[in-house]
């Protein structure tokens, strides 16, 4: 009976290591991985919002519209177009 708090504290112990500490951790790895892709998409999809934020902007103004009007009236000349500003990885 001396020594039954020592085991029941060592029995207490190793319980919460094998149910909390371990899958804990191993939730703690998958969620910095988890992380990292979501920070890589997010870049990349600020990226294409400014991209696409650039590309409403022209297209809303007067004079690159009437440019692209007058290319398109012009015979032999191709007309303006977005495709200069879209990655090439599309």
């Amino acid at each position: 009976m001396y020594w039954a708090p020592v085991w029941l504290a060592g029995i207490l112990i190793g319980q919460i290591v094998l149910s909390g500490l371990k899958p804990g951790l191993a939730e703690d790895k998958r969620l910095d991985v988890v992380e990292k892709e979501l920070a890589e998409r997010e870049l990349r999809l600020e990226a294409e919002r400014e991209l696409q934020e650039r590309n409403r902007r022209m297209l809303e103004d007067e004079i690159y519209r009437e440019r692209v009007r007058k290319s398109v009236r012009i015979a032999g000349k191709t007309p303006l177009q977005l495709q200069h500003d879209l990655p090439s990885d599309r």
